[in-house]
């Protein structure tokens, strides 16, 4: 009986030791449940109103202004010159009978010469007008497709290159400098703007070669250049 007693002993203090650690876990169990009820409860005075919320373009309308697409369209215009005009390039320079080195040449000359200009072309922004700058720019462009148009010959088509080039290097940094204005005021804001600079960017890359291959097959060369030479002149005078 005395072996006994002490298990029973022993078996009391063990159910004593771990009561108190379990009721302590079923209330703290309660108070859980009950805090998840009360963060998830739905108060009536806090339920969304059913009232017909704007749509995102309405937003992206009411937040960026109306010159900023003005500006993209503007770029469009004389993007599809640029891409139109370096594709029939690199095409009549086959024709003229330039190998694969001179399309080479022709297609870096668009890249070459703006390099060396493109600090001063950042420092002129800071400093110039905007509007003169792009102004600037599509007038080189035009100038370039026009010496292409008149003469689709290799050296010609070098220093068209060398002025489309430069021309483009210009109105690239002030348009961008003037989408960054527009977008400022907050983060979201100018992400907005640049994605429709972007979304402007890839209809000229689509229309540029597009015309300029319709251009070469059903007219000529010269057609093509003059036709695309005329973009910049019209995005100059809308600038203007």
């Amino acid at each position: 009986m005395t072996g006994i007693g002490v298990i029973l002993t022993i078996r009391q203090g063990i159910r004593r030791q771990f009561r108190r650690p379990c009721a302590r876990l079923r209330n703290n169990t309660r108070c859980g449940r009950a805090q998840l009820r009360n963060n998830y409860s739905v108060d009536p005075s806090t339920e969304p109103s059913s009232s017909p919320q704007p749509s995102p373009s309405a937003r992206v309308n009411a937040s960026l202004p109306r010159d900023l697409f003005a500006m993209v369209l503007l770029l469009i215009i004389a993007h599809t010159a640029f891409n139109g005009i370096r594709v029939a390039t690199s095409l009549a320079a086959l024709k003229a009978g330039g190998g694969a080195l001179w399309v080479g040449i022709l297609t870096a000359m668009f890249n070459f010469i703006p390099a060396f200009l493109a600090i001063r072309a950042g420092r002129a922004v800071d400093r110039l007008p905007l509007r003169k700058m792009l102004v600037f720019g599509c007038a080189t462009m035009a100038i370039g497709g026009a010496l292409a148009a008149f003469e689709p010959m290799l050296w010609v088509l070098a220093l068209a290159a060398c002025g489309l080039g430069i021309g483009w290097m210009v109105i690239a940094a002030a348009s961008q400098y003037a989408i960054g204005m527009y977008g400022a005021g907050s983060e979201s804001k100018r992400i907005r703007a640049f994605s429709v600079m972007s979304m402007g960017f890839s209809i000229s890359s689509f229309l540029g070669p597009l015309i300029a291959g319709f251009m070469i097959d059903h007219v000529s060369f010269r057609a093509a250049f003059a036709v695309l030479a005329i973009f910049p002149l019209a995005a100059a005078a809308l600038f203007h």
